[in-house]
């Protein structure tokens, strides 16, 4: 099929650089960075004045250099690029040094240069109008605030005053230079549950508030918006500490006997405090197993808690020919050895690896075990009293791997209502090794918070209708959890005792995980509301515990969610299922919805999977964190449904939904849906007589399909352009003056702007020559309709003449 026509035209020209404008978002920034004072009070003044800005290219390529000039700037400063997007940090020793080379009201410049030529941004900071100073308001933000990683960090600051943008950052080291991983836009000036999760345990980090005033442009030059910004910012230090509710640091060099009780004494192998640290001092020869049981309280298993330890193995595996030894922490049920946890470190000739094993009555349960050549591990064993999981991990000096969990129940034969931790070593056949092989830093933890790391989950049972007399029925079952990055896996049970742990994780914004799952028939028989009630949501961190909560699968006033009867019922002016349509829109509406729904909506697909949301009465943008929907909807309603050529699924449905905040303040979202659908089929380019010119294109211009000089290859009003390249063109095939054509150009002595008629649907791409004769033409751009006009900018500069073509074509 023919589907395109060109339009020329010969001019002599002279020049300026290529216009390239291949750019996202621009911004320029002049900040002021204070570090925070006392509490209560304005901060210290700013100890880092800093020129900012940032150039967000389409594709990496779009771009081989970008600089900022103009003001008292000496010269030019370049950006630095990492893939698509480029930076440029200035920083100034004083506020009259930064102001000196950056006066207000000055004209500046970002130029970019790329494949196509090069194209300049210009901008004006305007007078200096910074924000008010920002500055954290309670207690500990003057000093380093040690931050219990199970507490989450609530911050309040300083009014900033109105039109004023605010942001909470938290850098990995210096804020400047340090790796960002906690970026928050924020409305009011209060942040709550703030997530330290993925920080390291002794690490130290730097907070930041920013206050942001400033002017959005949008920028001709680089055709994308763009921001000029005055920015102050308040910094505090931040130190991320565990805090141990017991524990032995070992650095009083002396056993203390009131919290430790050895079992299994070996003469022959030894345990002493010796240089902060527990050692084992070993003869030559012998055999055995040394423990020690923590004495000083047991961990109940109505309760979480987790123990923790550090060890430490200096000895070389070459040394280990024949013989072996082991040394970790373990957890003893009932305090005995009948039923116990163990995890620990085992070097032989073969070399090093990290262990778990469980055993019941002499009976391996679990056996889990990997290589490693680490010298110093940190072991974990923990304990979750919802979800009744056990956990073992491991770390290098990195976040907790977790190696393995065990279920209570493994314990049931043997376990009553608690565990007491321990540490052990052993060996066979080993040398003299003291001082070789130590533990350190014994500890004990309480409890965990879910705010941290949980920010909203959405459960939500479909029951599909489906098109009629094409699709079964389907009990379709939607999980999404949205998470902070500690968390390391999901698991939810049903009040009937449905498990799903197969979720789909993509990663979203800086900080948060998306989990999905989504399925037809998950669920052992068809759901109704007797299978209503707690769900338990089970999330494992990546510091090797987990930690649960219930959902209320139910109403808001907690009693059981109705059931799903039958389908939504709707009706059009046509068939909608299978039906082939003209028009662009169809008007839907469907019957009332149950008297007791919260939530009716009507959606159209495509065959691209694009997906709109045409009615949507219930719930706001935030759904997870909405109050409870009030309801019921039961008003009708009706929707002109815009159409896409080619395959339409038009969904509705009505049912009931709750939102809320449960007991650990995770965000919820639970409800039951009933959902049909139906197929459209639009056709609007059909092409009954297969002349390639649209049938309603012909009846419009022709009054028929079969007009007098109406084919595509004939020239309907006589003006040398054919009938299928007039569709083609958009232009009107039965008036001779209407045809594709330059229509006008202008020119100054840097650019030429050449102009056209355009219309929608359709590509437009200009090309360039140097003569007539010569058969090669070189492509500088291409044009979306309605936009009817393109700028050259390299030709008219490198080039005494040349001649432009535009070629245009039907959009894909």
């Amino acid at each position: 099929m023919k589907t395109s026509i060109f339009a020329g035209l010969a001019l002599l020209y002279s020049v300026v650089p290529a216009a390239y404008s291949e750019v996202d978002f621009w911004e320029v920034t002049k900040a002021e960075l204070y570090n925070q004072g006392a509490d209560h009070t304005v901060p210290d003044s700013a100890v880092n004045w800093v020129l900012y800005a940032g150039v967000e290219t389409v594709d990496p390529g779009d771009a081989t250099s970008i600089v900022l000039e103009g003001g008292n700037i000496s010269g030019s400063y370049a950006f630095e690029q990492d893939g698509a997007y480029w930076e440029l940090l200035v920083e100034y020793p004083s506020a009259a040094a930064m102001d000196a080379e950056l006066p207000g009201e000055d004209d500046y410049r970002l130029i970019l240069t790329g494949a196509g030529g090069s194209v300049t941004q210009e901008f004006s900071f305007g007078e200096n109008n910074f924000p008010e100073i920002p500055f954290l308001i309670g207690e500990g933000f003057s000093q380093a605030a040690e931050l219990d990683r199970a507490d989450p960090l609530e911050l309040y600051w300083n009014e900033p005053g109105f039109g004023t943008a605010m942001t909470v950052q938290i850098n990995e080291g210096s804020l400047l230079e340090g790796d960002e991983f906690f970026y928050e836009e924020v409305a009011e000036n209060h942040i709550g549950s703030w997530d330290l999760g993925q920080g390291l345990t002794n690490e130290f980090y730097t907070g930041a508030v920013e206050f942001v005033s400033g002017t959005n442009y949008f920028g001709s030059g680089f055709s994308a918006d763009g921001e000029i910004t005055f920015n102050r910012l308040t910094q505090f230090p931040v130190q991320w500490v565990n805090h141990a509710v017991q524990g032995d640091d070992f650095n009083d060099n002396t056993v203390d006997t009131g919290t430790w009780q050895q079992l299994f004494a070996d003469p022959g192998q030894l345990l002493s405090e010796t240089n902060g640290q527990l050692e084992w001092d070993s003869d030559s020869g012998s055999d055995g197993t040394v423990v020690w049981k923590w004495n000083a309280g047991n961990l109940s298993t109505t309760q979480d808690w987790a123990v923790a330890l550090d060890v430490n193995c200096l000895v070389d595996s070459a040394s280990m020919t024949n013989r072996e030894f082991w040394f970790g922490l373990a957890l003893l049920a009932d305090g005995g050895v009948d039923g116990l946890m163990t995890m620990e470190y085992l070097l032989d000739e073969w070399g090093a690896e990290v262990k778990t094993y469980v055993t019941t009555n002499e009976t391996d349960v679990i056996e889990a075990e990997e290589n490693h050549d680490f010298e110093k591990l940190s072991f974990k064993l923990s304990y979750d009293s919802k979800a009744g999981v056990l956990s073992s991990a491991y770390s290098s000096g990195g976040d907790y791997i977790v190696q393995t969990n065990v279920s209570i129940d493994a314990f049931s034969s043997v376990v009553s209502d608690d565990f007491s931790p321990a540490i052990f070593f052993g060996g066979e056949d080993i040398p003299e090794i003291a001082g070789q092989v130590f533990v350190d830093n014994f500890r004990i933890y309480e409890g965990q918070t879910l705010s941290n790391h949980v920010e909203r989950v959405e459960i939500g049972y479909t029951k599909a209708f489906g098109t009629p007399g094409a699709l079964d029925d389907e009990q379709i079952y939607d999980i999404e959890v949205l998470t902070g990055y500690g968390v390391t896996s999901v698991r939810l049970e049903s009040s009937a005792g449905d498990v799903v742990e197969e979720f789909e994780q993509e990663f979203a914004d800086a900080g948060a995980v998306e989990w999905d799952f989504e399925a037809s028939d998950p669920m052992s028989e068809p759901y109704n509301s007797a299978r209503d009630g707690e769900w338990l949501v089970t999330f494992g961190l990546n510091n090797g515990t987990f930690v649960s909560t219930y959902i209320p699968f139910l109403q808001q006033n907690f009693a059981p969610i109705p059931d799903i009867g039958t389908a939504p019922e709707f009706t059009v002016p046509v068939d909608l299922h299978g039906s082939v349509t003209a028009a662009s829109a169809i008007d839907v509406e469907w019957s009332e919805p149950n008297s007791n729904a919260v939530l009716m909506g009507l959606e159209v697909a495509t065959e691209d999977d694009d997906e709109e949301f045409l009615y949507y009465d219930s719930l706001d943008d935030a759904v997870g964190l909405a109050p409870p929907s009030a309801g019921p909807f039961s008003t009708r309603a009706q929707n002109s449904v815009p159409l896409e050529e080619g395959e339409n699924e038009l969904l509705i449905y009505n049912g009931w939904v709750r939102t809320g905040f449960n007991e650990d303040n995770v965000a919820f979202v639970v409800g039951k849906y009933a959902e049909s659908m139906a197929v459209v089929i639009r056709a609007d380019a059909s092409d009954a007589d297969a002349d390639l010119l649209p049938d309603a294109w012909e009846i419009q211009y022709f009054g028929s399909t079969n007009a007098l000089n109406g084919g595509p290859y004939e020239d309907h009003d006589g003006d040398a352009s054919g009938n299928l390249d007039e569709y083609i063109a958009g232009t009107n095939p039965t008036n001779e003056a209407s045809f594709f054509k330059i229509t006008q150009t202008e020119a100054d002595p840097y650019s030429l702007t050449i102009q056209w008629p355009s219309v929608e649907g359709r590509e437009y791409e200009v090309y360039w020559k140097p003569s007539l004769t010569n058969s090669s033409v070189e492509s500088l751009g291409t044009v979306q309709g309605p936009q009817s006009e393109f700028t050259d900018w390299s030709k008219i500069y490198d080039e005494p003449q040349g001649f432009y073509l535009i070629h245009v074509r039907l959009a894909e």
